[in-house]
This record gives C-alpha cells, sequence and structure tokens, in this order.
C-alpha cells in the first residue's frame, strides 16, 4: 500500500508540474492524492484502532476548521493530516481547497484563491432556499480553461469586465465552472438575468457554447453535484427549475448547444429539476419573498 500511494503522490506533484494537456483535471489528481494518504494512515492502524465508518473517517479528513495561517488564511474545510502533508510537498493550497459539506458537493474554489477584488457596496441578502437555477455560458472568455492558473486569469477578467466595464458590484455569476475539474466562487447575489437575481444562482461555463459543449467533466459537475449540494445545504429548493439565460432574457446565452443540453437534463436531487421552454418574467415572483434582514 505505501509503495503504491507513494507512487500516485509522485504522480500527482508530476501533473502539477508538468506543462503537458492531460485529460486529468487538478480535482482528479487532488482527490487521488487524498485516497493515497488516507490508505497509508489507515493501514499504519492496528485492528483496535480502526475506525468503524468511512463516513466518519472522511469527516474528520476534509471538515476540519484550520487554525494555522498557511494554508488556512481563512477558515474552511481542510484536514490536519492533509494540510501536514500539502505543506511537505509544497504544492499551492489552493489546489488542495474543497468545499466538501457534503459527499456531493464538488470542490469550489473560493474567491480569496482566485484573486477576487472586493465586493463594491453592501451585499443584499437572499430568501434561502432559491427557487431557480439559470444556466450560462460566458462567451467571452470564448475558450474552456483547463488549469488553476487559466481558469483564475479568466475569473479576474471577468470580474474587472463587470466592475470597470459595466459598472457592476462584482463579477455577475454566481459560480463559474471550469474544465479543470473545479467549480469558482462568484458573488452571492449575482447579476445575471435581468430582474430575476434574487430568484436564483446563476452557473456559467467558461467558453463559448453555441456550436460545442463543456466536457463532460465540466457537466456533470453541475448536473449531478452542485445542484445536489445547494438543495442538501438549504440553498436551493428541493423542486427548483433550470433555465437556460435566453428563457428569460432576449439573449443568445448560454449557447445553442449548451441550452439543448440542459433542456435533456433531469437532476436527481430530492426531485427532478423540471425545464420550460416557455419565455417568462415570472411577475408571479413578488419582490417581498427577498428578505432584507
Amino acid at each position: 500500500v505505501e509503495h503504491h500511494s507513494l507512487w500516485l503522490i509522485r504522480q500527482t506533484i508530476h501533473h502539477y508540474m508538468s506543462r503537458v494537456l492531460t485529460l486529468a483535471t487538478d480535482a482528479l489528481a487532488n482527490r487521488g492524492m487524498d485516497g493515497s494518504i488516507l490508505s497509508m494512515d489507515l493501514a499504519s492502524l492496528v485492528p483496535s484502532e480502526q475506525p468503524g465508518k468511512l463516513s466518519e473517517v472522511l469527516k474528520g479528513y476534509y471538515n476540519h476548521v484550520l487554525e494555522g495561517q498557511d494554508l488556512g488564511v481563512v477558515s474552511s474545510h481542510i484536514g490536519p493530516k492533509r494540510r501536514e502533508i500539502a505543506q511537505a510537498l509544497v504544492i499551492e493550497p489552493v489546489l488542495l481547497w474543497f468545499n466538501l459539506s457534503s459527499p456531493d458537493c464538488p470542490p469550489i474554489i473560493p474567491r480569496c484563491h482566485w484573486g477576487a477584488k472586493p465586493y463594491r457596496g453592501s451585499p443584499f441578502p437572499l430568501a434561502l432556499p432559491l427557487p431557480f437555477l439559470y444556466i450560462h455560458h460566458t462567451y467571452e472568455p470564448d475558450r474552456p480553461c483547463h488549469s488553476f492558473r487559466q481558469c483564475s486569469r479568466s475569473m479576474r477578467a471577468m470580474q474587472r469586465f463587470h466592475q470597470d466595464d459595466n459598472g457592476w458590484a462584482d463579477i455577475g455569476y454566481s459560480f463559474v465552472v471550469g474544465s479543470d475539474g473545479y467549480i469558482y466562487e462568484g458573488r452571492h447575489l449575482g447579476n445575471h438575468t435581468r430582474r430575476q437575481n434574487p430568484y436564483g444562482y446563476g452557473v456559467a461555463f467558461i467558453g463559448n457554447y453555441s456550436s460545442s459543449l463543456p466536457s463532460l467533466h465540466a457537466l456533470d459537475l453541475v448536473r449531478q453535484h452542485l445542484a445536489k449540494c445547494a438543495v442538501d445545504g438549504g440553498r436551493l429548493q428541493a423542486n427548483f427549475t433550470l433555465h437556460g439565460h435566453h428563457q428569460l432574457v432576449d439573449t443568445s446565452f448560454p449557447g445553442d448547444a449548451l441550452y439543448s443540453e440542459i433542456r435533456g437534463w433531469e437532476l436527481s436531487c430530492q426531485s427532478y429539476i423540471t425545464t420550460s421552454a416557455r419565455t417568462s418574467t415570472y411577475t408571479d415572483v413578488h419582490p417581498s419573498v427577498v428578505r432584507t434582514q
């Protein structure tokens, strides 16, 4: 076990050091290293010390509030064993950051790690759980990003454009999906879908998907993980409705190819997502549902 685990860790380091594009995402490489670290740790225990449930092991591994400063300037989830190995290998902290409040939650890169500028103004609270999820593509940048460095650069460019050129308070999207295996944190109340921003999350795939689709892995991050994570965490209603951007606004977003894809989605949360082809401004959703305290 130890020999195989050390080989996997070396392969993970090679993944980060190499400039060669591969099908392995950063998230996949990180999780491979996590498995190696855990297997080595568990293999060293005598039978009487073996944990009874794997779920308890995973909770202890990920859900540990940082008390240090090197990998923990911000309070988040990372286990002591993981932190110890990460510091020893000198791997970028952001590439080891996972938001795993439930097994279905995808790896989410927080704002501080992609280099976000501060929100301009006072954030407006949301009335949770929200009833809608809106799908977008960024269009510009028009190409998918395949590494943390590329995706972070795209996030900063979009935030700069939205704040400086559009005059918005922050980047427009709630979440942004890269092709590196990660979802990037945007802003809690987005500026993504005109007149609908308080009622749903705006999720954008980096790239132009008018005639092609995001990678299967990127699609699954939203379809199989983000939605269920949001429902389980009380952020999204179990019977929420999924819409493409142009179902609500006169726009080509999220691109014909991506829109055709999401119309066929049936996301198993606690119930199935319903997709609608009709265009609506949802005037039946009264502004009073948005709490101000």
